[in-house]
C-alpha cells in the first residue's frame, strides 16, 4: 500500500502540498476515527453510569445532612424559647394567686411566641401546658388561638409531659396536627425556681418544610425524585415514584431514624449514549471532512502570512512606514513578522527624530532671526531714552517749581527702567562665548525678574516672593545661568496659568547655603507633576504642555548647563501640590582669587 502511494506522488510531482496531505493522511485518519468512536462508546457508558450512581448517593447523603442540620436547628430554637423568663414569671404569680399578674404573663408568653412563629414560618402550631396536659397558651399558624379542652390533645401530649424532663428536650414524631398536616413535635420542660418541672413548651414543626431540600433531586423535571420514609416505612415527604430501570440510592438521618431515597429515571439519563451508537458513523463522514478543511486550513496557514510579508515588504519599499504585518501563527512566521515590524518602526522611530531635529534647527535661526531684530529694536529704543533721561536731567538742573521737579524726576526714573530692561534684552539674546567668572546668584535672579517682570505681574497677576540669602559668589557664565532661570520661571509660570481666579498664582524664590553648595529654590502653587513624569521631564523633546505651547527643551537645556557648571538640578511635585526645582551649584570660597565679575545691567 505505501509503495503504491509513493508511486502515485512520484508520478504526480506536480500536485501541490495541500494535494499530498490530503492522500497521505485522509485515508489512514477515516480508520483511525472509526475505531476510537467505537471504543469511546463502550467506555463512555460504563463511566457515565458510575458516575451518575456516585452522584445520586452524594446527593441522598446530601439531602440527609441537610436535613439533619434543619432538625438540629429547630431543637436549638426550642431551647432559645425555653429559656424566656415569662413562663417563670408566670408560674410564680399562679401559685401566688395573683390571678391578674399571671393573666399578663400569659398573654405576654403568647404574644412572644406568635411573633417567633410568625418570623420562623416552619411552626403551624406552637403551645405552652402545664403539668396537668391542659394548654396555657395557643399559637396556630403565627397568631393566638382559643385554649382546647385537655381531652383533644390525646395521648400526644401525655407522652410529651413524661418525656419532657429531658435536658435537652424530646422529638415525637405525630401523624397530624390540628389541621390535619404532618407535623414533627419538639418538646422541653420548663422548670421552677426549684428546679422542678413546671410546664412543657411544644413546637409542631411542618414536615412539608423538608419538601424544600429535596428539590435539589429534580435535576431533570419528571425525572428524579426524592423522598423521606420513617422506620416502618411510612411516607413523610415527597414522592415515591415509578421509573422503569430506575438509578437509586438510600441515606439515613443522624436525628431522626428515617430514610432518604433519591431515584432517578435511568432510561432517560441513558438515552443520550443510545442515540451515540447512530450517529457513530454520521461523526466519522464529519471527521474525514474536518481533516480536509483542517489540512487546507493548516496549508493556507503558512502561505497566507508568507504573502502577507510580501506585500509588507513592497509597501515598505514605497516609502509606507506605518504598515504593519499582523501574523499571529505559525511561531516561526510570527517571530519573522515581529522583527519586520520591529525594523519598520525603527526606521520610522530615526525618521522622526531627523525631522525632530529638523525642527529644532529651524526654530533655533528664527530664534536667532529674533534676536538680531530685538538687538537693533534695542538699539534705536536707547537713543531716544537717552534723550529723554538727558532733558529730563539738564531741566532738573535747571531752576523749576517742586511739582515739576517731581514730574521730571517721575520721567527719568521710568525712562531709566525702560533702558535696564532694554539692556537685559540685549544680555539675553547676544549670548556670548561660554567664560567662567565670578558672580553673585541673587543679582542673577532679580536681573531675570526684571526682565519678565511685565509678563508676571501686569500680564499672568502672579505675585512673586524672592527671599535672597547670603550666599556666597559662584563661578559661572552669567548668560547661561540667566537662561536657567529664565526656562524655570516661564514653566512656574505657566503651571499656575490654569488655577482658578479665586486662587492665588504664587511663585517662590529663595537662595540659601548648603554647606558648600549655594541653592536656588524655584517653587510654584500650580497643579504638580504626574509621579510617572517626574523621570522624564530633564529629556529632550518631552513636554506636558499642549501642542504649540512647548518644544521640550527648556528644561533638557537647563540641565546640561548646571551639569557644566559641576551643579545638579532635581524636581519634587506632588500632583495637585505644586511643583519645586532646586539648582545647586558649587560656592567659592572666601580665599580663592577669582577673575572679577562681568559688568551686570544696573538692577
Amino acid at each position: 500500500m505505501i509503495d503504491a502511494v509513493r508511486a502515485f506522488l512520484k508520478s504526480r510531482r506536480a500536485l501541490s502540498i495541500q494535494g499530498k496531505l490530503l492522500v497521505l493522511i485522509l485515508p489512514c485518519s477515516v480508520a483511525a476515527v472509526g475505531l476510537v468512536n467505537g471504543f469511546s462508546y463502550i467506555q463512555l457508558r460504563a463511566f457515565a453510569l458510575s458516575e451518575l450512581e456516585n452522584n445520586v448517593s452524594s446527593l441522598a447523603e446530601k439531602i440527609a445532612g441537610d436535613i439533619d442540620h434543619e432538625l438540629v436547628q429547630r431543637a436549638g430554637d426550642l431551647l432559645t424559647l425555653a429559656g424566656n423568663p415569662l413562663y417563670l414569671d408566670y408560674h410564680n404569680n399562679a401559685d401566688y394567686g395573683l390571678g391578674e399578674e399571671a393573666a399578663m404573663n400569659r398573654t405576654s408568653i403568647e404574644n412572644f411566641l406568635a411573633a417567633f412563629a410568625h418570623r420562623a414560618q416552619v411552626y403551624p402550631e406552637i403551645f405552652y401546658l402545664d403539668l396537668q396536659g391542659r394548654e396555657i397558651c395557643r399559637i396556630e399558624q403565627g397568631r393566638p388561638r382559643p385554649i382546647l379542652a385537655p381531652s383533644h390533645q390525646g395521648a400526644y401530649f401525655a407522652q410529651a409531659l413524661a418525656h419532657a424532663d429531658s435536658s435537652d428536650g424530646v422529638s415525637t414524631f405525630a401523624p397530624a396536627g390540628s389541621k390535619g398536616e404532618a407535623l414533627i413535635y419538639f418538646s422541653k420542660s420548663i422548670a421552677d425556681q426549684a428546679g422542678r418541672p413546671a410546664g412543657v413548651l411544644v413546637l409542631g414543626y411542618s414536615l412539608k418544610t423538608l419538601e424544600n431540600y429535596l428539590a435539589p433531586a429534580g435535576i431533570a423535571a419528571g425525572h428524579g425524585l426524592a423522598s423521606i420514609r420513617d422506620r416502618g416505612g411510612r411516607l413523610l415527604a415527597g414522592d415515591l415514584g415509578n421509573f422503569s430501570d430506575p438509578i437509586e440510592r438510600e441515606a439515613a438521618t443522624a436525628v431522626q431514624p428515617w430514610r432518604v431515597r433519591v431515584v432517578l429515571a435511568g432510561e432517560y439519563y441513558m438515552a443520550p449514549f443510545r442515540r451515540i451508537r447512530g450517529w457513530s458513523l454520521v461523526i466519522g463522514l464529519l471527521a474525514a471532512v474536518s481533516m480536509v478543511v483542517l489540512i487546507i486550513f493548516a496549508v493556507r496557514s503558512i502561505t497566507g502570512p508568507m504573502r502577507d510579508l510580501a506585500v509588507a515588504t513592497r509597501e515598505l519599499a514605497r516609502g509606507n512606514l506605518d504598515w504593519r504585518v499582523k501574523v499571529h501563527a505559525p511561531y516561526e512566521l510570527e517571530i519573522l513578522s515581529s522583527a519586520f515590524n520591529e525594523m519598520a518602526a525603527q526606521i520610522k522611530a530615526r525618521e522622526t527624530e531627523q525631522k525632530r531635529l529638523q525642527d529644532y534647527l529651524i526654530r533655533s535661526e528664527k530664534l536667532s532671526t529674533a534676536g538680531r531684530l530685538i538687538s537693533g529694536i534695542a538699539h534705536e529704543l536707547n537713543n531716544p531714552l537717552n534723550g529723554v533721561t538727558g532733558y529730563a536731567e539738564l531741566m532738573l538742573d535747571g531752576d523749576c517749581s517742586g511739582t515739576l521737579k517731581n514730574d521730571l524726576r517721575q520721567i527719568q526714573a521710568h525712562a531709566l527702567r525702560c533702558r535696564r530692561i532694554i539692556d537685559n534684552f540685549l544680555l539675553f539674546v547676544r549670548q556670548p562665548p561660554f567664560e567662567k567668572k565670578q558672580m553673585d546668584l541673587n543679582k542673577v535672579i532679580r536681573s531675570v525678574l526684571a526682565l519678565l517682570e511685565y509678563r508676571l505681574e501686569k500680564v499672568e497677576n502672579i505675585k512673586v516672593v524672592f527671599s535672597a540669602g547670603k550666599i556666597q559668589p559662584v563661578e559661572g557664565d552669567f548668560g547661561q545661568i540667566e537662561q536657567v532661570m529664565i526656562n524655570l520661571i516661564q514653566n512656574a509660570c505657566d503651571a499656575v496659568r490654569d488655577l482658578p481666579r479665586d486662587r492665588e498664582r504664587r511663585i517662590l524664590l529663595r537662595t540659601e547655603r548648603a554647606g558648600a553648595d549655594a541653592l536656588i529654590s524655584i517653587a510654584d502653587n500650580g497643579g504638580g507633576i504626574a509621579p510617572e513624569n517626574l523621570e522624564k521631564i530633564f529629556e529632550p523633546f518631552f513636554t506636558t504642555k499642549s501642542a504649540g505651547k512647548g518644544t521640550g527643551l527648556g528644561l533638557a537645556i537647563a540641565g546640561q548647563i548646571i551639569k557644566d557648571h559641576g551643579g545638579a538640578i532635581e524636581c519634587r511635585s506632588r500632583l495637585g501640590e505644586g511643583a519645586s526645582f532646586i539648582v545647586r551649584l558649587p560656592a567659592l570660597s572666601a580665599g580663592e582669587n577669582i577673575q572679577a565679575s562681568a559688568a551686570l545691567p544696573a538692577i
